[in-house]
């Protein structure tokens, strides 16, 4: 491993701590967990994604006429976005069945 390498591991590492230390200082709620419509990866369906503690709100969306782009939980803690070619096309956010 190179030297930048470790550099560059050690100021993600300090900027974490840093901001996590500051998070639990400050008395802030947790962000939530995550929670979606949708049953995670289904393109078929016009879902949404958001954490409970938090007003934004992530709705599947069509990126191209071909392709939607999905919201998801990964884990109760982790939202994730994936791009998917749909066969038939996208229209109103999710795959024309």
């Amino acid at each position: 491993m190179e030297k930048r390498d470790l550099y560059f591991i050690l100021a993600v590492t300090i900027i974490f701590v840093l901001a996590f230390s500051t998070y639990q200082l400050t008395g802030n709620a947790s962000i939530g967990f995550c929670t979606e419509t949708d049953d995670r990866l289904d393109y078929n369906i016009t879902g949404t994604a958001k954490f409970e503690n938090r007003d934004k709100i992530y709705t599947d969306y069509c990126f191209s006429e071909l392709k939607v782009k999905e919201y998801y939980c990964l884990t109760e803690l982790n939202l994730k976005t994936k791009i998917y070619q749909c066969p038939n096309g996208c229209q109103n956010g999710a795959c024309v069945i």
